[in-house]
């Protein structure tokens, strides 16, 4: 099942308590999310080349795909900004693999 999570809409002063501190907190998470996609576009510019993409002769589906699995491989290889930022190790590529 895929799911998206967004802010709640609205001027602040609009939101309850919980809803300003749910949106604040996302805030955080959202900049982390956006390391992650600008490390795809970063290690494989080509997905990011709007000029060059053909929606209906290219799979580009699958091109984003692979290019988001072999950036895991770097990260897992050479961490990230975002382990980082979070203090993790990022698993080894065996383990991302499931071999080990």
């Amino acid at each position: 099942m895929e799911l998206l999570i967004t802010p709640y809409p609205g001027q602040p002063e609009n939101l309850a308590p919980h809803q300003m501190a749910f949106n604040q907190s996302m805030k955080t998470l959202r900049v982390a999310v956006e390391w992650g996609f600008a490390k795809v576009i970063q290690q494989f510019a080509f997905v990011d080349f709007k000029k060059n993409q053909k929606l209906m002769v290219q799979d580009l589906e699958s091109m984003y795909r692979v290019a988001t699995l072999f950036t895991n491989f770097h990260t897992c290889l050479y961490g990230s900004q975002t382990a980082d930022y979070f203090n993790v190790v990022p698993p080894t590529l065996q383990e991302y693999c499931g071999l080990q």
